[in-house]
């Protein structure tokens, strides 16, 4: 294998090493039943709920299952429902699907405040509005990036349902030191044997 090679395998590889990793969609259609309790763990990620702070229960997030889609929804008003990784790295949560469990039909719209916890410690809020009107609405978030966990309370009402949520670990797009150390390394013999080959002409 020649320089150029060695070099173009090495870009490669960095480049695929600092890519975004594909997003996840966390439905739970594959739950079994509508006794959930008061955690759920899905593929790499952890949905808890803190029953509004009562103690002694286990209920506190419910399954429904409706025109065979199953959903969750918090069982009490002004609980906290978080979503984190299981082996706690961070991750970016990009969108999450919210339907008010009873749909009156009117007017009214029920505020849903989210918490962005990141990596640097730092936190942010973002609070949208869920109509009263059957059916899912999908809200997507430009400032769940990198982010330890996030979490959301209705603090005006219960039986919340949120089901596909999108979600991906966040990417390392900072080269390691040995890595970029060996990027430099075949540009620079690339360049080199440029050079050579140019004095050789």
């Amino acid at each position: 294998m020649n320089i150029r090679q060695i070099a173009s395998s090495l870009i490669l590889s960095l480049s695929a090493a600092t890519s975004m990793a594909a997003p996840v969609l966390i439905d739970f259609n594959q739950q079994a039943s509508t006794k959930v309790g008061n955690s759920l763990q899905i593929s790499d990620f952890l949905i808890s709920d803190d029953c509004a702070g009562l103690k002694n229960k286990t209920d506190c997030l419910v399954g429904q299952v409706a025109n065979k889609n199953f959903s969750l929804f918090n069982n009490y008003g002004g609980s906290v429902t978080s979503l984190s990784r299981v082996d706690g790295k961070a991750f970016d949560f990009l969108s999450i699907a919210l339907d008010q469990y009873i749909n009156n039909g009117d007017n009214g719209k029920t505020p849903v405040e989210f918490n962005f916890s990141y990596t640097d410690k730092t936190g942010a809020k973002s609070t949208v509005k869920v109509d009263h009107k059957a059916g899912w609405e999908q809200f997507s978030f430009n400032q769940g990036l990198s982010l330890l966990s996030v979490s959301w309370t209705v603090k005006n009402s219960q039986w919340m349902r949120f089901d596909n949520i999108s979600a991906q670990a966040t990417a390392n797009k900072v080269p390691e030191p040995a890595s970029l150390a060996l990027t430099l390394l075949a540009l620079g013999g690339l360049a080199y044997s440029r050079r050579k080959s140019s004095k050789r002409g």
